[in-house]
Parts: C-alpha cells; sequence; structure tokens
C-alpha cells in the first residue's frame, strides 16, 4: 500500500506556485496497481482511438479506391465493403482488448524499475515546472510540456510531450496543486471536485465528435455510392460503339488507343481508335495469319504465308511504321502467334511440308528464330500465360490442349477437351484457359465455351454458345469475357459477341454487330473495350 504523503500544501487562489515536494512511499502491490493503471490509460488516449478506426481503412484502402472509380457491376458494393470495415473493427478493438488483458496482468518493467517496495516517490512543483523524484533518476517537466493527466482509480497517468506515459500514486497530484498548474499550462487537468475523477475532458469530445463524423461520413457515402451504382447499372451493360469498315480484315493487335489490323490483301492497317480513322497502311506481302504487339519494345510481328508454302514474320516499328527486319520460315505455314514480353519470346505454330507440325521461338531482343519444340500434328492456336509463362497449344489431332514451359520448352500437362478448338484466351489472373470450339459430338453441334482450370488442368464448366463461334477474348480487370460469333437463327446470320462474367460465368449481354464472316476478336485492357474483327470491318463494343 501506498504511504500518506509526507507534507501537504492549500493553495491561495492569487497565489503563485511555492517549492512544494510531495513524497509517497511504494508499498508491496504498488507496481501492480501501477500497471494495470499504465495498461488501462490508453484507451484514454485519442491517438489509440485514431490508430483503431484507421487500421480497417488502410486494410481496404485497395478496395475503397475501387468503389469510387468502378464502372463495372463486377466490382465489390459498398454495402459489403462497409461491412467488411465494422469486422475489422471489431477484430482489431478485440485483439487491443486482449492485449490490455495481458498488459494488466503483467508487472510494467519501467515502472518496477522505479516502485520497488520501500523505495520513495517524490514530486516537486516549481514555479515553472515539476520534478519526479525517483529510484531510477529525477526527471524535470515544463509545466506545458505536460500532454495527459487524469486519474485511474487510486493513480495517476501522466504523459509528457513526445514520450510514452507513466503511472505514479494519486496521492502526489492533489487538485489543489493541479489548479495552479492548469493555469500555467493553459490546459485543464482534473475536476475541482474530486482528486480520483480527473477526465481528460478535451481528448475525449475530440475523438466521439471525430467518430460520429466518421460514422455520418460512412453512411452518406454508401448512400450516394449506392444511388451511382443503381443509375449506372443500366449504361454500363456493353454495347456497340462504333464500327470501322476494313476490306478482308482478318487479325487484330492493339496498344493503347492503336489498332493494328491485318488485312488479306497484304497489308496492315494503323487505326486511331478515337477517332476511328486509318492513320497509315503498311505493306507486308501475300496473307497475314497473325499478329502480335510486343509492349515493351513496341515492335509488331505479323505472320504471312504464301500459297507456295512459304512464309515469313514482318517485325513492324510502330513508331515509324515501317518494316525494319523479315524473319524467314521456308517451306512452311504458319496458324497463330503469341507472344510473353517478359521472357521476351514470340510463339508461332508451324506446320512444315515434311507434315512435321512444331512451336517455333523468336526471341524479341535479336528478332532471330530459336528452339522448335515438336508438338501434335493440327495444332494451330496458341496463347500465354504471362504471370506463370506457360504457353498452352491446342491441337485438333487428339483434341487436347498442352502445357508448356515458356522457357524450357518442356512438356508439363495435357489436358483433354473432347472436340476441335476455335477459340483460345488465357486469364493470366486467375490461371483460367478459355477455349470455343466444338463438344465431342464433332462439327455441326452448335458449339461450346470449355473452362479450364489449369491448377487441377480439368474442364471446370461447359456453357453453350452460338453454332458458329470463332474466338475468344478476356478482359482481367473487368472480368469479362468476349466470344464472337453468329446468330444462326437470323435470316441473315448476324455476328454477335457474347460477353460473359468470369466471376459468375454468367451472360452479361449479346451484342449484335452487323452481317459479315466472323474472324477473331482482341481486348484493350487499357479501355476495356474488345475489337471485333469480320472480313469487312472492325466493331468496338464497350461498356
Amino acid at each position: 500500500m501506498n504511504q500518506p504523503p509526507q507534507s501537504s500544501w492549500t493553495p491561495n487562489a492569487q497565489a503563485s506556485v511555492p517549492p512544494v515536494e510531495i513524497t509517497a512511499i511504494s508499498g508491496a502491490d504498488t507496481t501492480a496497481q501501477l500497471s494495470r493503471a499504465l495498461a488501462i490509460a490508453r484507451w484514454r488516449s485519442p491517438s489509440t482511438w485514431a490508430i483503431l478506426f484507421a487500421i480497417p481503412l488502410i486494410v481496404l484502402s485497395r478496395s475503397f479506391i475501387q468503389v469510387f472509380i468502378a464502372t463495372s457491376s463486377s466490382t465489390r458494393n459498398f454495402a459489403g465493403l462497409l461491412i467488411s470495415y465494422v469486422v475489422i473493427l471489431a477484430i482489431a478493438a478485440g485483439l487491443g482488448l486482449l492485449f490490455t488483458v495481458i498488459q494488466v496482468l503483467k508487472r510494467n518493467k519501467e515502472t518496477a524499475a522505479y516502485t520497488l517496495p520501500g523505495t520513495s516517490i517524490s514530486v516537486r512543483y516549481q514555479q515553472d515546472s515539476l520534478e519526479l523524484i525517483l529510484a531510477t533518476g529525477t526527471v524535470v517537466v515544463p509545466y506545458d510540456q505536460i500532454r495527459d493527466l487524469f486519474a485511474i482509480g487510486e493513480s495517476v497517468f501522466l504523459r509528457i510531450k513526445g514520450e510514452r506515459g507513466r503511472a505514479f500514486p494519486g496521492v502526489l497530484f492533489p487538485v489543489s496543486v493541479l489548479e495552479l498548474v492548469s493555469r500555467k499550462s493553459g490546459r485543464r487537468f482534473g475536476d475541482s471536485g474530486d482528486a480520483r475523477k480527473w477526465k481528460h475532458r478535451k481528448g475525449i469530445a475530440v475523438v466521439s465528435i471525430a467518430v460520429l463524423i466518421v460514422i455520418a461520413a460512412v453512411a452518406t457515402t454508401a448512400i450516394v455510392v449506392g444511388q451511382r451504382k443503381t443509375e449506372r447499372t443500366a449504361s454500363s451493360l456493353p454495347a456497340l460503339r462504333a464500327s470501322l469498315p476494313v476490306p478482308g480484315a482478318e487479325r487484330i493487335a492493339l496498344n493503347s488507343g492503336t489498332a493494328y489490323v491485318a488485312s488479306s490483301d497484304g497489308t496492315v492497317s494503323v487505326i486511331d481508335v478515337s477517332a476511328m480513322t486509318v492513320k497509315s497502311v503498311i505493306h507486308v506481302g501475300a496473307d497475314p495469319r497473325a499478329v502480335v504487339l510486343d509492349p515493351r519494345t513496341q515492335n509488331l510481328y505479323v505472320a504471312s504465308s504464301e500459297m507456295q508454302g512459304n512464309s515469313w514474320i514482318s517485325v513492324i516499328d510502330t513508331k515509324t511504321n515501317a518494316v525494319k527486319v523479315t524473319i524467314q520460315l521456308p517451306s512452311a505455314f504458319i496458324a497463330d502467334l503469341a507472344i510473353d514480353p517478359a521472357v521476351g519470346n514470340v510463339y508461332a505454330t508451324v506446320a512444315r511440308h515434311d507434315h512435321t507440325t512444331v512451336l517455333s521461338t523468336v526471341r524479341t531482343d535479336s528478332n532471330t528464330v530459336g528452339a522448335d519444340v515438336p508438338i501434335a500434328s493440327a495444332s494451330y492456336q496458341v496463347a500465354v500465360n504471362t504471370a506463370t509463362h506457360i504457353v498452352y497449344v491446342a491441337s485438333d489431332s487428339p483434341a487436347s490442349l498442352t502445357a508448356f514451359d515458356g522457357v524450357s520448352g518442356q512438356a508439363k500437362a495435357t489436358i483433354p477437351v473432347g472436340g476441335y478448338v476455335r477459340g483460345l484466351a488465357v486469364d493470366s489472373e486467375t490461371n483460367t484457359v478459355y477455349t470455343v470450339g466444338d463438344p465431342s459430338g464433332g462439327p455441326g453441334d452448335p458449339r461450346v465455351l470449355k473452362i479450364i482450370d489449369t491448377a487441377a488442368n480439368v474442364i471446370r464448366q461447359t456453357l453453350p454458345l452460338s453454332v458458329v463461334a470463332e474466338a475468344v477474348a478476356i478482359d482481367p480487370a473487368s472480368r469479362s469475357l468476349f466470344v464472337l460469333e453468329q446468330d444462326t437463327g437470323a435470316v441473315d446470320w448476324k455476328e454477335q459477341v457474347r460477353v460473359l462474367s468470369t466471376e459468375t460465368d454468367a451472360v452479361i449481354a449479346l451484342v449484335t454487330i452487323g452481317s459479315g464472316t466472323i474472324r477473331t476478336i482482341a481486348v484493350d485492357p487499357s479501355v476495356h473495350s474488345a475489337f471485333a474483327v469480320d472480313s469487312s470491318r472492325v466493331s468496338i463494343i464497350t461498356r
């Protein structure tokens, strides 16, 4: 137990602070008492509550940003985000309380150092400061440096600017002295009526008001954001934005507002997407079969094949829109191209005149052909997972999908798909492969979309499409999948783009784009738009 103070003083209201010293003697339970007070006192600090309410905001900061900039219904809604905030806040508060309980049960080492049984603790009040005379040394505290001073039961919590707080016996801080100290420091410490019920009222009031403001702001934002999402739901559905005639269009590559369309007349049209005009035409010769862009070097790779069976890849510098080098692949037919910019490889499925089929590699740093990897015959489609650097090659004989290591060229797995593959796309964020092709029944039946889980290398889902469906593309950021089809139920076989959610596999929209012979579809992730190509035009689908 603490012994009573050895001196006391009752000041005159108009007096200045004379040197007064008050002393208490530590008892057997003083250390435990002050340790408990110190643990509980932290919950009275405004900074503790500020940190507590900031933790969920930090954890959910990315989700909050996505909510405010979201234009897609697939983005997490605000109500769910608000629930997550409350849950994380409750967890943080629970962990804080658990930490407090642990601290209450422990003896604070710093406190124990100056509260050994029988040792004295003194406070000397001077004109402009107080001195804490402890077993560990003397600490001089100017009155204007005191930030917190309030009672916790029979103890007092004192915090100096820039330091952690300490706990002392309450008898060392009588109200009579603190009334004058409050006037000297310009801050209010304690109530005049009871020395054991000192409150840090200003801090509590600030925290309470801040909490009310945060709750009101969150509630108001939830209402406003909810109204905005409701109003734009109808307008956020994918729709045809524009079309541009491009006779003989075959394949397309996209680069942040510019489209490169390869046509059957041996040219590549450079299209300004914002103005929907052709800026330039580049001649590559013969019939272009595939086109990919390297976003690092800004080089465009266009694969061409002629009737005699020779093929080549034209490397175009998109800064000058000129062919810089031509890579020859004699006595071969190039079916498709894919690129992994990080690895620095362009992959080409090549059928040779000797009836062998290979996966050829072109190095983007030197624009030279590397090693060939033998693959199954009738292998046409190729796509790359740019996150895992796995190359997927679709074969019709047998109907399968083979995964290759894009660096070593070694086959890693073969996945039966049960029918010819007409279109192939990879979601590098979810490691999912999408194929458009024939069902097991063979050509003539309605085609299907097969969703393949590459972790287990199995078909996770099969969804029906139209009888004619040729290509698929994905926009990972908006969680949207685009399938290019022809509606055989219409008199003029109108083309359409089926848009699905990759989160639910549900159809979001069917967008009619005109009549023609469908070729391919690609996505520009920078604007979240799909570009559908038929034999006479390029059509843009956007939200």
